[in-house]
């Protein structure tokens, strides 16, 4: 069978790479089409989904293709006989290219992406023709997220569930389903890891993603009461005055953390996204601070392999 991934990001490799390597290992001919009409400047520039970014799989290799355009898309689909498509989530502009290919029989399939709720999950849950999804819990969240913004129309979970039980498959969470890609003593000889030293793996507060919200930037970001004082006093915010005075910020939270490592033998492990760099001094209180290096195995299930606390 042929099957075809949509790659509009190079971090969707991170879901996609342990399904590929499994159909790969099942003998099944894999194309991965990547989207060549995103961005590559902005604050998720450096996610573009360059085809030389594709991870090596133990089982195969695939067949990388490029677009620009949603026709361009169909005809290559169309061309290499492509009779499944696997999309990340399910989007709205998915809809009209998904309508096209089922003219022309192509079965679509989507995969949960993340542990988040919003309209990227929580709207389209029909639209793929099947939508492989982590968990129950994960589905009751959608349901209640679909209750509060009122576009849900069942009154309960059982009937929610019962009406998609034709579109949706709870398979949990198939990237831990590779323990063989993880060597926890290469991962630590890999970063230096001291052999006796406890792993304590943090994922700091995501700064990039948040500059343009007062609290993010003013704050917890700052630690300077003198500069701050003057700034809760024109936001008028008694909460926020509070903790400046209480000295609530990320700088003490990472000190407090370094704290506990020296005094419990840890090696501390940041782990964190380009879009969101780690702080000056959060990087010198560390013992090592990594960002996305590699997608398969992911840089983020490595650190967990090694974690002894996050």
């Amino acid at each position: 069978m042929n099957i075809g991934f949509i790659v509009e990001r190079n971090i969707y490799f991170k879901s996609f790479s342990p399904v590929i390597d499994a159909l790969l290992k099942r003998g099944h001919q894999v194309f991965c089409l990547h989207n060549y009409g995103q961005p590559k400047t902005g604050s998720k520039g450096y996610q573009f989904p360059a085809i030389n970014q594709t991870p090596k799989f133990q089982n195969g290799q695939v067949a990388s293709l490029e677009f620009k355009t949603e026709d361009e898309f169909i005809e290559k689909i169309l061309q290499n006989n492509v009779q499944v498509v696997i999309s990340l989530d399910f989007i709205a502009s998915y809809i009209p290219i998904k309508n096209k290919l089922k003219e022309k029989n192509v079965f679509w399939v989507s995969l949960q992406s993340s542990f988040d709720i919003g309209p990227s999950s929580g709207e389209y849950l029909k639209e793929p023709d099947k939508l492989f999804a982590f968990s129950t819990e994960w589905l009751l969240g959608v349901f209640k997220y679909l209750c509060e913004i009122k576009k849900n129309q069942e009154k309960s979970f059982f009937d929610f569930e019962q009406n998609l039980q034709e579109n949706i498959k709870k398979v949990g969470f198939w990237a831990a389903d590779t323990p063989n890609l993880f060597n926890k003593e290469a991962i630590r000889k890999e970063w230096a890891i001291p052999p006796e030293k406890k792993v304590v793996l943090l994922f700091p507060f995501p700064f990039g993603s948040s500059f343009k919200k007062p609290w993010a930037k003013y704050i917890y970001g700052m630690h300077n009461r003198f500069l701050q004082l003057p700034i809760v006093f024109l936001l008028r915010n008694k909460r926020f005055f509070q903790q400046v005075i209480r000295k609530e910020n990320d700088y003490e939270a990472m000190k407090a953390i370094r704290k506990f490592c020296d005094a419990n033998n840890g090696f501390l492990l940041i782990k964190s996204r380009q879009k969101d760099p780690v702080k000056k001094y959060a990087a010198k209180m560390a013992d090592k601070v990594l960002y996305d290096q590699e997608f398969y195995p992911s840089t983020v299930l490595k650190c967990f392999a090694v974690a002894d606390i996050f």
